[in-house]
């Protein structure tokens, strides 16, 4: 029996030596941990003290075999300190589980700043789970005082352990249950973002279905709960439990599920960027809905003041009257209708889902609001949102003079040199203003720059992302287009979370070509080689007609360095004073 004792204690220690330099090789990873996951290299230094007390009850075992077996308690109290140690690793991991499931979903996404937010209630979790686990190793260094003066029995010590086991799974099946309510009306944020989340819920239940069968592998085997004889554990087990069984208790329940914990992917989720994980490539032109309306259809309100930017960003249905189609030849992030509200003509674009969340509805009203409140001249304000079983009606103010595509690339209009620079001037000062107000553009094109009955500037579609976030998921839209900055077409999102200052920036230069030269950016090209261009540095040639000042704006806003590219005030700066040295202006 002593030699059996030898060689599985022998396998079991060379096995958990392996684990405990692993876990030192994996530890240098914590450098590379996001701030958010503090609370995980703790996990990890409990497993590493886990393995480190495992290695070192074998090895003593397997040296000392005739003198541990013949003292029972002190043969059980090397067997079952690394089991606590285990335990407590399982609140932190629920704390990892709850953080990886809320930063995957689109609840994690602030629609005020356009990135990930981090919850209170997440750091208190962490907090809460730390001061379990220490209680919990404070509450079993106080029971094996116990034990050492023999207050206590081995039978109780094992099933006290015994029930700490049953009831590490039964916290993981409430809290998966508790996982699937909370989040049940929420979307992944990405298709890689839910195989992360599915990962480490995985490896969660495997830890908690390991803990079962360690119990029906050992306890239930060696124990005897009538009794209050003691018997050395090894004795027991070898008597009751073939050797390949108790091998492959440890080897699974404990070195395997540690593994799950320490493969690449599962690191991956500490130091990458949840809110920007890849997804599939299929590409959706950013329009906007005044693209393909007849101007002479409609008469212009050409004044805004009618809306009030402190109304309920919530309009009733009955209140809007949907008068007809808007034929459209490009697929548009939902259905363009012209209509009337409060009698003033509208247009109401409206995107149809499946299903709506109330917490997405919830979050689109918080970007509502905001958007409502941007201040600036040149601004086309967004009259508010109507709600429907199935659809989400967007109504805006109607735009005679369409936009700055359709005039030059569809209806041909003339622009003077004097009224491009006028164009460029206030559309210009209008991202300024955006600018100033910790706002940013991101999908800025010249179809959401658009012309009112006197051919002044306004620009449409700011705002909203953590509604088109979702539409990205749930829709396949995406806000990259000809205009996107290279930045922006190297994430490989569909829509695009977190946008930069020099993004609008680019935009702009690619709008303000455009409009020098009446010419498409990249037409008809197929999307996967613009890409590749536009991220190698290709640019559109730009003539020496627009003029040198113009060419040298251009060109600064694609520089390749984003942080190079010009801000809006300088761009205004330098937009007005090509203007005034113009003589066409003068």
């Amino acid at each position: 029996m002593r030699s059996l004792v030898f060689s599985i204690s022998f396998l079991l220690g060379v096995a958990y030596t392996a684990l405990f330099f692993y876990l030192l090789k994996k530890s240098y990873n914590f450098i590379q941990f996001n701030a958010q996951w503090m609370f995980a290299k703790i996990f990890y230094v409990v497993l590493m003290f886990f393995s480190l007390f495992r290695l070192i009850s074998f090895w003593a075992i397997c040296f000392f075999t005739s003198y541990i077996l013949d003292r029972a308690r002190l043969s059980y109290v090397l067997l079952s300190i690394p089991e606590s140690l285990f335990l407590s690793s399982f609140l932190v991991l629920f704390w990892i589980l709850a953080s990886v499931y809320y930063y995957t979903h689109l609840m994690s996404y602030n629609p005020i700043e356009g990135q990930i937010r981090y919850p209170k209630r997440l750091k208190k979790l962490g907090a809460v789970g730390l001061i379990i686990s220490a209680l919990w190793v404070i509450g079993e260094i106080i029971l094996y005082a116990l034990f050492a003066g023999r207050l206590i029995s081995v039978s109780s010590m094992e099933f006290q352990l015994m029930i700490s086991n049953v009831a590490a799974f039964v916290l993981i099946v409430i809290f998966y249950c508790y996982l699937m309510f909370e989040y049940r009306n929420s979307y992944c944020k990405s298709s890689d973002a839910k195989k992360l989340s599915i990962q480490v819920l995985r490896v969660t239940l495997i830890w908690g279905l390991g803990r079962v069968l360690h119990i029906l592998f050992y306890y239930t085997e060696a124990l005897d709960f009538s009794s209050n004889d003691v018997h050395p554990p090894f004795d027991t087990m070898s008597e009751n439990i073939p050797a390949a069984i108790l091998l492959l208790d440890y080897l699974v329940n404990e070195i395997f599920c540690i593994y799950l914990v320490l493969r690449k992917q599962f690191f991956y989720i500490y130091s990458c960027d949840i809110n920007s994980l890849p997804t599939t490539n299929s590409f959706l032109p950013n329009k906007t809905n005044e693209d393909f309306i007849d101007p002479s259809m409609i008469e212009d309100p050409n004044d805004f003041s009618w809306i009030n930017s402190y109304d309920d960003p919530i309009i009733k249905e009955e209140n809007i009257q949907i008068h007809i189609k808007v034929p459209s030849k490009k697929q548009l992030l939902g259905i363009i209708y012209r209509g009337v509200y409060n009698g003033h003509h509208v247009l109401i674009k409206r995107v149809k889902f499946t299903k709506i969340s109330k917490y997405m509805i919830d979050q689109l009203i918080q970007e509502v609001v905001i958007t409502k409140r941007l201040e600036g001249t040149h601004l086309l304000p967004l009259i508010g949102i109507s709600t429907g079983s199935s659809h989400i009606d967007f109504v805006s103010p109607y735009m005679t003079n369409g936009s700055l595509f359709s005039a030059i690339h569809q209806r041909n209009s003339f622009f003077s040199y004097k009224d491009k620079l006028r164009i460029a001037r206030e559309l210009a000062f209008s991202l300024r203003n955006l600018h100033y107000q910790r706002q940013i553009h991101g999908h800025l094109t010249s179809h959401n720059v658009l012309f009112n009955k006197d051919w002044k500037v306004l620009v449409s579609d700011a705002g909203i992302e953590y509604f088109r976030k979702y539409a990205g998921l749930v829709l396949k839209y995406s806000n990259k287009s000809a205009w996107s900055s290279p930045e922006q077409l190297k994430d490989e999102t569909e829509v695009v979370a977190t946008f930069h200052p020099s993004d609008d920036s680019y935009s702009y230069g690619m709008i303000l070509w455009e409009l020098f030269t009446n010419q498409e950016p990249f037409p008809n090209m197929h999307w996967t080689k613009f890409k590749n261009m536009v991220k190698r540095g290709y640019r559109p040639s730009v003539p020496k007609s627009v003029g040198d000042g113009i060419k040298e704006l251009i060109l600064s806003c694609w520089n390749v360095e984003p942080k190079l590219r010009p801000g809006f005030s300088k761009i205004y700066m330098t937009v007005c004073m090509i203007e005034a040295q113009d003589p066409a202006v003068q």
